[in-house]
């Protein structure tokens, strides 16, 4: 066996930092024994096995040293631009009006003459059930008019006949009563002739038959008086009953009259009836939805059965979002608002709050509200029933310094950790302060602003004038009441909001929208923190203090600060490898 002799190159030792590939290099001789013609050929693999892993050992070791790493930072610019704080909600896409038809009668439908998406006007029939039932009642009644109506007559010439009896009845009691004075003085005509015959016959001057005579005219003409005066009172009996039969014909003509009414007012509903087999659109619009088809049976016992939707105008869309008590606060109608569909995905479509609705909603202890965005649809691309991601737009800041969200939360090793900036988080101390310090005076200076900013009306100074001393007469009792900081804080910014509401409800919509711009600029100044972060100058991380303001969640507006323009601010780091210079092969000058 004989031995030969190779060299590998050994790794050179790092560098300085940026160099790589530089340092004392080297070699590491290496003897490998090589078997001659003389040893056994078994041995001989044995041994040039053990050889070659060697070799490789080495090979291995020499790439395992050559790369080295290093902390790199991951940097941003400093730049301006827009911070556009929004509040988050999703909600269904519908028509501002929708109108259920239904039917208030009870049948089977004959005639569908629309569908699905189909346009249609008010008035048009766009269904009819079966009216042949209701057709036949309608004749019915007709005829049960006219009978009512024939009686009706009968019973007023009832009326008209009694009330002439009745008259006749009055006349003859007036002859009668003629009669009744002509037998009195009859009677006392021939009672007085009786008499005389009587004195004549006494003095003999008069017959006897005479005398009879006298007195049987005399006892005739009494007689005849109480008949006269019986016909009287049997012609005063015979006048109630006239009278009486009157006023039954007179009731019987009225119960005649109401059931002539009731006739009319069954065949009116019969007509009605008949009419409503007839389903109409009530408004111009388009279809969204059919319940029914023809043949169908529909019954209207206890409610009408829905058999259309209809969207009234398409061109106009809402949607209903949810926003949580926290949030709601700070949204107020006519803030700007954009949202987002799957149906399109990465195109936004804008609108705008038209309505924040009082009434709360609470879901497993989650109090929200519900606040409807009105949005346009003039290419008919936004359909009902869609999800809508939303984002309202409650405060805007044009051309700002920014810097990402990860600069203010980046930290180096070692260094102090403060709790991370919080953008547009009130200070309670401050506001506190603030609310404690205001003054009658001060809130008179903010009106006279106000009033010349907006070109408030002088009702509208009254009123808004109004307002302010309710929110400092509640603002004080809370003061004097004793409650709790974090209490008192909820419920000193729940009277902030609903004097803001307030207000705004006063405001017509040119100066709610000079408003808006007021409050965001009140926002952009009260709304800040202190926050730290690192600027990458000359190579070297420099920490700098800086004031921050509102935040879309991914950037923050710098407001204070010596933080300027195109700063390369610190976001992160990452571990970066070194590998040895180009041509720095490990098995250079290998030889054997």
């Amino acid at each position: 066996m004989y031995v030969k002799t190779c060299e590998i190159p050994r790794p050179a030792p790092p560098g300085p930092p940026g160099v790589p590939g530089e340092g004392a290099g080297g070699s590491t001789a290496v003897r490998i024994p090589f078997l001659d013609h003389k040893v056994g050929g078994r041995r001989r693999l044995a041994l040039l096995g053990l050889g070659l892993a060697g070799v490789a050992a080495l090979a291995a070791f020499a790439f395992s040293g050559n790369g080295a790493s290093e902390v790199v930072f991951r940097t941003a610019k400093a730049e301006r631009g827009g911070v556009i704080r929004t509040v988050s909600a999703s909600g269904k896409l519908n028509p501002v009006t929708t109108v259920t038809i239904g039917s208030q009668l009870s049948g089977k439908i004959r005639e569908v003459l629309v569908d699905y998406n189909s346009p249609v006007r008010a008035g048009e029939v766009i269904a009819r059930i079966d009216p042949e039932s209701f057709a036949a009642k309608m004749r019915e009644s007709r005829a049960e008019l006219a009978v009512t109506r024939a009686a009706q007559l009968n019973k007023a010439a009832a009326l008209t006949r009694a009330i002439a009896e009745h008259e006749n009845t009055k006349a003859s009691l007036a002859a009668t009563a003629a009669d009744v004075t002509k037998a009195e003085v009859q009677l006392v005509d021939l009672e007085q002739d009786f008499k005389r015959k009587q004195t004549l016959r006494k003095e003999g001057f008069a017959a006897e038959s005479a005398l009879d005579k006298a007195r049987a005219a005399f006892r005739t003409a009494q007689a005849e008086l109480a008949s006269a005066r019986a016909r009287v009172l049997a012609q005063k009996s015979l006048i109630g009953s006239r009278a009486a039969e009157i006023t039954i014909a007179e009731a019987e003509v009225t119960e005649a009259a109401a059931q002539a009414q009731k006739a009319e007012a069954t065949l009116k509903q019969a007509e009605v009836n008949l009419e409503y087999t007839y389903i109409r659109s009530p408004v111009d619009g388009t279809v969204i939805d059919r319940a029914v088809d023809v043949g169908q049976t529909v019954a209207a016992s206890l409610q009408a059965p829905i058999l259309f939707t209809i969207a009234k105008d398409l061109r106009e869309m809402q949607v209903e979002t949810s926003i949580d008590e926290a949030d709601i606060g700070q949204v107020a109608v006519g803030q700007p608002a954009s949202f987002e569909v799957d149906a399109f995905p990465g195109q936004k479509f804008s609108g705008a709050v038209r309505q924040i609705r009082k009434l709360a909603k609470e879901t497993e202890n989650v109090v929200t509200y519900t606040v409807v965005i009105h949005a346009e649809n003039p290419e008919l691309r936004l359909l009902p029933g869609m999800t809508a991601q939303v984002q309202i737009e409650i405060a805007r800041l044009d051309r700002v310094l920014k810097v990402p969200n990860a600069a203010l939360r980046y930290r180096p090793a070692g260094a102090a950790m403060d709790p991370p900036a919080v953008a547009d988080a009130p200070d309670p101390d401050a506001a506190r302060a603030e609310r404690t310090t205001r003054t009658a005076e001060r809130s008179r200076e903010q009106l006279e602003r106000l009033a010349k900013t907006l070109s408030l009306t002088k009702a509208q100074v009254e009123q808004i004038g109004a307002l302010q001393a309710e929110l400092r007469r509640r603002n004080d009792g809370l003061r004097e009441g004793g409650m709790e900081r974090e209490a008192r804080r909820k419920e000193n910014a729940a009277l902030r909001t609903k004097y803001e509401q307030d207000l705004i409800a006063l405001l017509d919509s040119k100066q709610r929208e000079a408003y808006r711009k007021i409050a965001e600029r009140r926002t952009s100044r009260r709304g800040t923190q202190r926050g730290r972060l690192w600027v990458l100058r000359d190579g070297e991380a420099t920490e700098f203090s800086v004031r921050v303001g509102a935040s879309d969640g991914s950037f923050t507006a710098v407001v204070g600060g010596t933080l300027r323009e195109g700063d390369e601010v610190i976001v992160g780091t990452r571990l970066s490898t070194r590998s040895a210079g180009a041509g720095s092969n490990p098995f250079r000058g290998f030889r054997l």
